[in-house]
């Protein structure tokens, strides 16, 4: 009697199973199909678009329905399932084997994406993306201050810029902060810090650049001595190549082209008198080197200060005297070439350390030697530092000029500084 009743017990507890089943599938519903292999199945549209990645040009922050990019055209593909038509902003997205892909071409500033979808029994879907498309433009602040640096916000994964005081070890946010604007790269002079803003609200009302364009860029603003103007690298005037420009900061529309090569140039840095400007250029055999402008001169000269059998970046010119110091990417610990066999150009460098090139003599001096991974030496304001940032630990670091084997560091991790 016992087992009769468990048998009876088993057969209505079966049934009620597959009575719910049945209810659950019957209603055919979009987000959901028949799946035999008892696997979960696919949304019906993805809960995250893929975009490309373009780095640092697309910048995907949380929530993860909100995506920023520098590319006026963004690819949106995805998955969908029991879907007979997919719509974005209104127009048919063509879907092969489930999956579809699709060029969409933004507007400056915040654009919404409205993705609808129907499935055959004529139950409709709709998931929206804001995507923004931000520009570039460089921002004037006035500021006096011993140290400036930018990193990384933990709050919106997006770079700020800090000021820092060297004697009461403090740092305090500078730039504008806004969620939608990256702000990295700044430079120092007495009475001014200068940086290059990526403004994702179609704003510009700081920007001494006013730029609307996001097919251009700038990179690296370095301030004059008298801070009058600002010289920096752009693809302002030729869209697939970067050179050095400088402009008034009174006066933004006075522009001056400095090099115009087929090549790149970057990192521009003014003499202590403001008539000349180092930078680094792929102008020799796709070696970065590094250079040397009078802009005085009509027309304009440019001078490599040497040959090199390395990759040489950022260089910084000293606030005192005629001496440059600058990066220097190898497969050697020192700057010895006659020692050393000379890289390719596409050799991956395992170490960077820095140089002092004295320009009275035309000599360089291994500042820095070793395994290490330094980069972007920037000379105190009085000539007697050298301060980079030390990539093994991302803290900014310096040595003193008259005892260069003593590295001190700030408790501060940044990308990129000035002092």
């Amino acid at each position: 009697m016992r087992q009769n009743y468990w048998l009876t017990y088993s057969i209505l507890i079966h049934l009620l199973f597959h009575f719910l089943l049945l209810i659950g599938c019957g209603g055919g519903g979009v987000s959901s199909s028949n799946n035999p292999n008892g696997n979960t199945p696919q949304p019906l549209i993805p809960n995250t678009i893929q975009l490309p990645d373009y780095i640092p040009n697309l910048i995907i922050t949380s929530p993860k329905n909100k995506f920023h990019t520098l590319s006026k055209t963004i690819k949106v593909e995805g998955q969908v399932e029991n879907v007979t038509t997919l719509t974005l902003n209104g127009l048919a997205i063509s879907i092969t084997n489930n999956s579809f892909s699709h060029n969409f071409n933004l507007k400056n500033g915040k654009n919404e994406l409205v993705f609808s979808a129907l499935s055959p029994k004529g139950k409709s879907v709709t998931l929206k993306k804001t995507v923004y498309l931000g520009v570039y433009n460089i921002i004037t602040l006035d500021l006096t201050s011993s140290l400036v640096y930018s990193t990384v916000s933990t709050l919106n994964n997006m770079p700020e810029i800090f000021s820092y005081n060297t004697e009461l070890f403090q740092s305090q946010q500078i730039s504008e902060g806004s969620q939608f604007t990256i702000n990295k790269e700044p430079t120092l002079c007495p009475s001014k810090v200068a940086f290059i803003s990526i403004d994702f609200l179609n704003s510009t009302n700081n920007s001494i650049t006013n730029n609307n364009d996001p097919e251009i860029g700038f990179k690296n603003p370095a301030l004059s001595p008298d801070c009058t103007k600002i010289a920096f690298s752009s693809n302002i005037l030729d869209k697939t190549n970067w050179d050095i420009y400088t402009l008034e900061i009174k006066n933004p529309s006075n522009l001056q082209r400095i090099s115009a090569t087929p090549f790149n140039e970057d990192s521009p840095s003014w003499s202590s008198s403001g008539k000349k400007i180092s930078f680094h250029s792929t102008l020799s055999n796709g070696i970065s080197e590094i250079y040397i402008a009078d802009i005085e001169k009509d027309p304009i000269v440019l001078q490599k200060i040497h040959s090199s059998s390395y990759h040489e970046l950022n260089p910084d010119w000293a606030p005192t005297k005629d001496e440059i110091a600058f990066q220097v990417n190898s497969i050697a610990t020192a700057l010895s070439r006659s020692l050393s066999q000379p890289q390719s150009p596409n050799m991956e460098y395992n170490y960077s350390n820095i140089v002092k090139f004295n320009l009275s003599d035309n000599k360089p001096f291994s500042f820095t030697t070793g395994e290490n991974n330094f980069v972007k030496p920037k000379w105190n304001k009085d000539g007697t530092k050298i301060g980079y940032i030390n990539n093994k630990n991302g803290k900014i670091c310096y040595r003193r000029v008259d005892n260069n084997k003593n590295e001190e560091c700030f408790n501060i991790y940044a990308d990129s500084f000035d002092w």
